[in-house]
């Protein structure tokens, strides 16, 4: 997996850079001291907005914005057009590092009109450069070309080489994260060599780690599209970057860039990490993780802690399982600490990327429910910041809008100014014509108010008069529809009490019915329910007391079959053996009761209880071998096998096949796993079922085996409860067209403990 470190590194490359080429204290002092005597002229304004970039370099945007706006007054009051075009740049730049972008781009369209019409080519570059950079940032990326070329073309013109390389380092970016690399590639290249030949270290780090960012984004790509072509062609490309990378750490170093150190090691941890050289990447990883915390930043910190929780995952994901847990739970540390630190300082971007670590590390693990958990919270944040995104893209129509309105205001202004500045004669016709024009107005106005009070005398007698009149009038007809409504009013009333009665009786009726059918069914359903859990919990509990009880059954068999082997060494007066076999069959007896309440056990534990039984088993049959062999690819921990089923089997082929042969008493056991199922083989070279059986007859008529019958049953029951069918074979070993010995098959498929593993 390749990781892309994020660009706001060489934002924090940059901001780092300028603070040390330009934040000096001697220098804002001296500025500080001439601009005490300066005089209200463009020299003022000069020094006020230089006080003001070194206030921005040194991130004090307050004061930067105060220098930038003094300037900005001082230039309009004594008509110096080329310190106002370069205090409205400089405001730009406060806003967009501030994060206010409207504004940015207000100021800087602001200062681009000034610079253009004046012909102010260096400031018309900067501006069209602050105005790209915003746009960049909004992901505005047509606007952002066309603005960034802009720049580029005039300081060519000009000749500024390290605006230059600076305008083909952002188009660049751009480029990039459009994924046009051979685009982007042709303007670092371009922007690397106009740094070689100034000597700009900065610069030189800035496009080394750009170029090679680029191969590791078309690396990444590859990745992501399951590149079937040539894989050589990915770890060329991985080269290609740790050569960029590399040449951008060693120079870091020379100069003492702490910040760009850091990132360089971060960058070669990535590509390391490509290569699947995990020790080199964590290497890498821990030198930038220093570096970060030397130097308190914690953005960084929080993005090497996860960088190393992936490569500690990734190692343990193609590691042996000895190591892969403890690569695991380091994995597991290093990203939480990454989480925790990415909450701290409330970095989205951070916490989404820890999340996708975490899930990934728990997946590992197999802790699904885990992994599935994280997996939530980082596509719950994701949906956070498309969202977010969605709204940035409504703030950039929006910022247009506003920029336009400004720009149309502007024009207002300028109109306004132009006709303040017409001529004389202009303004004394105009102050002439709006004069006479008052006059005539006036004096019409008089005549008019004159006219109209005369009117309001006639009309207002007029109408006193016939309002009396009509007033009795008016006053009879209300008092007879006054008693009319009343009488209306009461008798709607009265139908519509009894109509809300009415209603409410058959709402509450209704009610009632609906309320007692939805209680019946719900209480009908609960009873159904119930009675199926009740059902399927006593069928469950039933099967379990049954299998106990077969266990209890089983266990009881074996031991009375060990009693009577103890027997007869002590009747044979073989003392030693028959100590050596209680001392065994005690420690059997102890494993049988450690695993009495268990109806599976690991195949591990198996074994081992098969190999002390064989052991004992062995005191009694002295010329007896026998074999155990499992198939190296089973897990012997997470295999799960149903107890006390190979033993009966064993027993059998020990008691009734070779316990009747005088020599050459072999047993064989092979466990592996085949189509689905964990195959059980006992093969024995005994005497074979027919004779086996014919010697029973003779010497143990009234012993009754209970071993094959319980198996049986058991095997029955755990087919109905898991679902899973237990198959059992016995055959006779044939060689020669003779019976030579006894083959017993138990088929186990894999679903089974699978199903109970999880």
């Amino acid at each position: 997996m390749v990781r892309i470190i994020n660009r706001f590194f060489f934002l924090l490359l940059f901001s780092c850079f300028f603070k040390i080429l330009f934040a000096q204290n001697k220098q804002i002092d001296s500025l500080l001291v001439v601009l005490k005597t300066a005089r209200e002229d463009s020299n003022k304004v000069k020094i006020l907005n230089s006080l003001s970039m070194e206030m921005i370099n040194t991130g004090d945007y307050a004061k930067a914005k105060q220098y930038s706006n003094d300037a900005l007054s001082l230039s309009q009051k004594v008509k110096f057009k080329e310190g106002e075009a370069t205090s409205y740049k400089d405001i730009g730049i406060i806003y967009r590092n501030q994060g206010n972008y409207s504004e940015a781009l207000k100021n800087s369209f602001a200062a681009l009109k000034i610079s253009k019409d004046l012909g102010y080519k260096r400031i018309t570059a900067n501006a069209y450069n602050g105005i790209g950079i915003v746009y960049t940032i909004q992901d505005n990326y047509a606007e952002a070309l066309k603005n960034h070329f802009a720049a580029l073309k005039i300081r060519e013109e000009i000749g500024d080489k390290r605006g230059i390389a600076s305008s083909n380092d952002n188009i660049g970016i751009i480029y990039e994260d459009q994924k046009n690399y051979q685009e982007a590639l042709k303007n670092f290249l371009a922007a690397l060599k106009i740094d070689k030949e100034t000597g700009d270290k900065h610069g030189i780090i800035r496009t080394y780690t750009n170029i090679g960012l680029i191969y590791q984004g078309q690396a990444n790509d590859l990745v992501n599209i399951n590149y079937k072509g040539n894989p050589d062609s990915i770890q060329s490309k991985l080269a290609q970057a740790l050569v960029y990378h590399t040449a951008g750490l060693k120079i870091s170093q020379e100069i003492g860039e702490k910040t760009g150190s850091a990132m360089c090691y971060g960058n070669i941890g990535a590509v390391y990490e490509g290569q699947m050289n995990y020790p080199e990447a964590l290497k890498c990883d821990f030198s930038a993780l220093k570096i970060f915390e030397e130097i308190g930043d914690k953005d960084g910190m929080a993005n090497m802690y996860n960088n190393i929780g992936m490569a500690l995952f990734e190692q343990a994901d193609s590691s042996n399982d000895s190591v892969a847990k403890e690569k695991y739970n380091e994995a597991l540390q290093y990203s939480n600490k990454s989480l925790l630190l990415a909450k701290e300082i409330g970095s989205k971007d951070r916490i989404q990327t820890a999340y996708s670590t975490l899930s990934y590390v728990y997946k590992g693990m197999k802790d699904y429910e885990k992994a599935f958990e994280f997996s939530e919270l980082h596509d719950e944040i994701k949906d956070t910041l498309l969202y977010n995104e969605s709204i940035k893209k409504i703030e950039q129509v929006k910022t247009q809008n506003e920029v336009d309105l400004a720009l149309f205001n502007e024009k207002v202004r300028n109109d306004s100014i132009a006709m303040k500045e017409r001529s004389d004669h202009e303004k004394e016709l105009a102050v002439e014509k709006v004069k006479y024009e008052n006059e005539m107005v006036l004096q019409n106005a008089k005549q008019a108010q004159a006219a109209a009070e005369d009117k309001v005398k006639i009309e207002t007698t007029a109408s006193q008069e016939k309002a009396k009149i009509e007033k009795a009038a008016a006053d009879a007809k209300l008092q007879n529809e006054k008693v009319i409504a009343h009488e209306r009013i009461q008798q709607e009333k009265s139908r519509a009490a009894t109509e809300r009665r009415s209603n409410l009786v058959m709402m509450i009726a209704a009610i009632l019915i609906i309320s007692s059918l939805f209680i019946a069914l719900l209480i009908r359903q609960r009873n159904l329910k119930r009675r199926a859990i009740e059902k399927a919990t006593t069928a469950h509990k039933m099967a379990e007391l049954e299998l106990q009880s077969l266990r209890t059954q089983l266990n009881p068999h074996f031991m009375f079959n060990s009693l009577n082997s103890i027997q007869e060494l002590i009747l044979l007066e073989e003392n030693e053996k028959s100590q050596a076999y209680l001392a065994r069959f005690g420690k059997l007896l102890r494993m049988l009761l450690e695993n009495a309440e268990s109806p599976f056990i690991s195949l591990r534990k198996e074994i081992d209880f098969l190999r002390l039984y064989l052991g004992l088993e062995n005191l009694r049959v002295p010329d007896l071998q026998y074999s155990i062999s499992t198939d190296p690819t089973l897990n012997t921990e997470e295999t799960l096998i149903p107890n006390m089923i190979l033993q009966p089997y064993i027993e059998n082929a020990i008691w009734h096949g070779l316990s009747h042969k005088e020599t050459d008493k072999q047993l064989q056991i092979r466990i592996y796993r085949e189509n689905g199922t964990v195959n059980y083989e006992i093969e024995d070279n005994g005497v074979g079922r027919t004779k086996a059986a014919e010697l029973k007859s003779l010497f143990r008529k009234k012993h009754k085996s209970k071993g094959m019958e319980l198996l049986t049953k058991r095997f029955k029951l755990l087919n109905e409860e898991y679902g899973s069918d237990i198959k059992t074979t016995v055959t006779d070993v044939i060689k020669n067209n003779e019976v030579a010995g006894t083959l017993v098959k138990v088929k186990v498929p894999v679903k089974l403990t699978e199903h109970l593993l999880n």
